[in-house]
């Protein structure tokens, strides 16, 4: 059971790489991989943080995109 867990972290580890790939803002861009990297290193060296995990992924995967905020009409 933690290796299904741990393996569909790192797979949504993956997927917020590649959603990072296609950020226009820079800082975004590195807010996001060091998250993948946080990610990453809870998975392979901190075992039992699933909930850790779990919430730090839900959050940045929730987050909407520079793209998204930069192209919202101003009131």
């Amino acid at each position: 059971m933690g290796l299904l867990i741990d393996t569909v972290l790192l797979a949504s580890g993956v997927v917020l790489w590649f959603r990072s790939s296609t950020e226009y803002d820079d800082v975004w861009r590195l807010f996001l991989r060091v998250i993948v990297c946080v990610d990453v290193l809870l998975v392979t060296v901190g075992h039992n943080q699933v909930l850790v995990e779990s919430l730090l992924l839900a959050l940045v995967l929730a987050l909407p995109t520079a793209r998204r905020c930069f192209e919202r009409p101003e009131p």
